[in-house]
């Protein structure tokens, strides 16, 4: 009878030591398993983030590059009608002095062709 009972105990001791093993086990499992997927759940968000940085990134260096190229084709106008409306201007003053010192010429001329004149016909003249 004694032997009956020990082994009922042990029988018994072996099923309570698996069901709590089993359970330590079970809740070790999800614990691993949750733990993994909060792992996981991070590297994704960490590289979705990563990703969106980079993204933003590049667009960002196109889009300033895009700008760039639209500032230099209008600055490359910009200076070339510069170029035109000074170089009109200039030319304008040139034209101006030119016409300037022309009269001034034929103004001279005159003078000194009006005196010799006037030399000529006083030395005809006694």
């Amino acid at each position: 009878r004694y032997s009956n009972k020990k082994k009922a105990i042990t029988t018994l001791q072996k099923y309570c030591r698996s069901w709590y093993t089993r359970q330590a086990y079970t809740t070790l499992v999800r614990a691993t398993v949750d733990l993994q997927a909060f792992v996981r759940c991070r590297q994704a968000r960490l590289q979705y983030v990563n990703k969106v940085g980079v993204s933003v990134t590049v667009q960002a260096l196109i889009r300033s590059s895009l700008a760039r190229r639209k500032y230099v084709k209008a600055k490359n106008g910009v200076t070339q009608l510069q170029a035109v409306c000074r170089q009109a201007v200039a030319r304008e003053d040139y034209l101006a002095t030119r016409t300037l010192a022309i009269q001034n010429q034929r103004c001279a001329r005159g003078f000194v062709a009006r005196q010799r004149f006037a030399r000529t016909i006083s030395s005809i003249i006694q």
